[in-house]
């Protein structure tokens, strides 16, 4: 066997491999002897099929699978073993390869098309300066936190008079002009109306001061002009939505008024568990300090992303884009076309240059993640998971028995090593850039983004 490497520019090379009848033949025998051992076929016991029947019937089909696993492992061997930095796999040939005569070539040779990554200097210093944002953490947010658990938290309770945004239950039912209910025309019972989500004032205004059996007639259509929530509402495919012209009646059988939860001990321990918080200074501080965390955590995305467009524009790396968009092809067994290729090529690109700064870094400083890494933030996943559903207080154990889950998902593995690599990374250029602090308002940030 051999392998030889022909250089066409800094980005592109050929492999060409050369394989002989003494490096394949012993795997193509092995396999036959297996088929045989288990070859069931009529006339003969199993374990005795002549050998030559069996050369005969599979060899063409073992040799040509024999030589694909072989092209493929000394392929990965030679750029393991040449340190080659290689972008995607090693691509056939377009032009140099022959066809192959399974049943008469004894040497068999091979040509593959090679993207290699490209070669640069990191040089990062004091003299790369990157803004780093420190958002304030308001009042007004931490109020606006404040009325998001007292809401979570918050209960209907059964009024007797509509006064503002009240839950309604009740039929709904379609008037004529003079107010008769239309005897074809839609109908809904035991429907309910969300106050709060009508759009039109004045129609919103016909409730006020309703009581249970009262009956109000009032343009539903402008009161709720979302199709969907309307056909909801209505019990009623969206589609016939658009029919709709007429006047609708409402009669009322139950009122409900929603009721913030208090600011309570009680609160305080559904949200973080008994005893955690003991006052409302200290649920005031709690918040805060997970607003602070939040800010944080959107600053360093901030400065990940800002980092990424001033180091890329800065190394101005350039990939062999021809190599890659047939590599893309290939790896989608052929399932994009050329034109989507062409559309989503740069952004591709540009995450692999990306990809590439980041792997020089690791592979420079020896970054790595070790298993107790991957557990730990597999139960900070977790936790966040839950807190999402506004579940604050799990238990240790809960946490752990979930993070188990996640960890036997190979693909969620990959991706938490992966965020942990690039953590690395960042407080790497974090530590050797200078950061230019910048006192921002959560406002003043959030337009950075638009």
């Amino acid at each position: 066997m051999n392998i030889s490497r022909q250089n066409i520019d800094e980005l592109n090379a050929t492999l060409t491999l050369q394989l002989g009848k003494d490096d394949y033949e012993e795997r193509v025998l092995k396999v036959l002897k297996d088929y045989r051992r288990k070859a069931k076929i009529p006339g003969f016991r199993p374990g005795n099929v002549p050998f030559s029947l069996i050369n005969k019937m599979y060899r063409k089909a073992v040799l040509a699978d024999e030589i694909n696993k072989l092209v493929g492992e000394k392929l990965n061997e030679y750029l393991k073993a040449e340190n080659i930095s290689a972008l995607g796999d090693p691509l056939p040939n377009e032009s140099e390869n022959k066809p192959i005569d399974w049943d008469n070539d004894t040497d068999f040779k091979f040509v593959f098309d090679l993207g290699l990554s490209p070669e640069f200097e990191l040089k990062i210093s004091k003299k790369d300066k990157i803004k780093v944002y420190e958002i304030e953490v308001e009042e007004k947010m931490v109020s606006n936190y404040i009325d998001s658990y007292t809401r979570r938290y918050g209960k209907y309770t059964d009024s007797d008079i509509v006064v503002e945004n009240e839950l309604l239950k009740g039929d709904l039912a379609q008037v004529d002009p003079e107010g008769n209910i239309v005897d074809d025309g839609i109908k809904a019972e035991n429907t309910s109306i969300y106050l709060e989500l009508a759009k039109d004032e004045n129609e919103k205004k016909a409730f006020q001061g309703a009581k249970v059996g009262d009956v109000i007639k009032f343009d539903i259509k402008k009161a709720f002009p979302n199709d969907t929530e309307l056909a909801n509402l209505l019990k009623i495919e969206k589609e016939k939505v658009a029919e709709i012209k007429s006047t609708f009646q409402f009669t009322v059988k139950s009122i409900m008024r929603f009721e913030k939860a208090e600011l309570s001990q009680d609160l305080f321990n559904k949200i973080y568990g008994n005893d955690i918080v003991k006052s409302e200074e200290e649920f005031k501080n709690k918040i805060t300090e997970e607003l602070a965390i939040t800010l944080k955590r959107d600053s360093d995305y901030k400065f990940l992303i800002d980092s990424r467009e001033y180091f890329l524009k800065k190394l101005n790396l350039k990939l062999p884009g021809k190599f890659l968009k047939r590599w893309i092809k290939f790896a989608n067994e052929n399932k994009i076309n050329d034109e989507q290729i062409e559309k989503e090529f740069p952004q591709f690109e540009e995450n692999m240059k990306w990809q590439i700064f980041k792997n020089k870094i690791i592979k420079e400083n020896n970054f790595e993640v070790k298993e107790d890494k991957v557990v730990e933030y597999s139960k900070e996943v977790t936790r966040n998971q839950f807190k999402q559903y506004g579940i604050n207080n799990v238990p240790d154990e809960q946490i752990s028995s979930y993070s188990v889950n996640l960890l036997k998902n190979e693909g969620e593995v990959r991706k938490m090593i992966d965020k942990l690599l690039e953590d690395q990374v960042m407080d790497y250029v974090r530590e050797n850039v200078t950061a230019d602090i910048n006192p921002i308002s959560s406002e003043e940030f959030g337009k950075l983004f638009n």
